[in-house]
């Protein structure tokens, strides 16, 4: 499992956004499931992110 918190701190670029696929693709090659979370998301939902991640365990 690869985890990654991003913001919205640095604007998205189409460049960006295709090297986070091209990296989850990578990721999933590989055999790891690829999560992503805002900065938000873990600060304020905390308790959904860690039944996420928990899950994605099993």
């Amino acid at each position: 499992m690869l985890i990654e918190v991003g913001g919205y701190r640095f604007p998205s670029t189409p460049q960006k956004v295709a090297d986070d696929r091209r990296r989850d693709a990578e990721a999933r090659l590989r055999g790891y499931v690829p999560l992503r979370f805002t900065a938000l998301q873990v600060h304020d939902r905390w308790e959904w992110v860690e039944s996420v991640v928990l899950g994605v365990l099993g």
